[in-house]
């Protein structure tokens, strides 16, 4: 948490991925990928969504450079979390060699979801993340996502969220690059 100071009144505002929630970082995700607005506007959005309208309409140039500089919320350099435990429940994603291990199944679940949800990033962190217990088929179902979805906005914090959602993203930009080559070269 960082405070601002303005004519001695004090704005608290958040900046470390622990005090950040993934239904949070949906909407810090959805106002930065916003190309209708400003780099100025966009970030001025994500100040007064976490900081407040207040802060957003008094905060100098100087204190949005230092805001931006200190922003830790989408810190991808955090290493992945194998296991999570929420609410008395264990949920675990495959790792081989620092590498989150997916099925093809469930990346064709997370494409589904990016190409029709706004917070697909919450879909693509409820699918990586399997309820110990429960068979793949289940694993899979719109209903046990979203219920899974729900309960990891509320207690999965952006310093989780981020490295994983950057890694598996970037697997599949890499494997599309590949089909698509391949289609091409066919």
């Amino acid at each position: 948490m960082i405070i601002f100071t303005h004519k001695d009144k004090e704005y608290p505002i958040k900046n470390k991925g622990e005090e950040i929630t993934l239904a949070e970082l949906d909407t810090i995700t959805q106002i930065s990928n916003d190309n209708t607005k400003s780099y100025y506007t966009r970030w001025l959005n994500i100040i007064e969504f976490l900081g407040g309208k207040q802060l957003a309409n008094v905060i100098s140039d100087k204190g949005l450079g230092d805001y931006i500089s200190h922003f830790e919320g989408n810190n991808i350099k955090n290493d992945i979390v194998n296991t999570l435990n929420i609410n008395g429940k264990e949920y675990t994603c495959e790792l081989e060699d620092e590498r989150i291990v997916l099925l093809g199944r469930e990346i064709a679940k997370i494409e589904e979801y990016m190409k029709k949800e706004s917070d697909w990033a919450s879909y693509l962190f409820a699918i990586v993340y399997k309820e110990q217990g429960i068979n793949s088929a289940d694993h899979l179902n719109d209903g046990h996502i979203k219920k899974k979805l729900s309960l990891f906005k509320k207690n999965v914090t952006a310093n989780i969220a981020a490295p994983v959602i950057f890694q598996v993203s970037q697997q599949i930009i890499e494997n599309v690059e590949k089909m698509s080559k391949a289609i091409k070269e066919n």
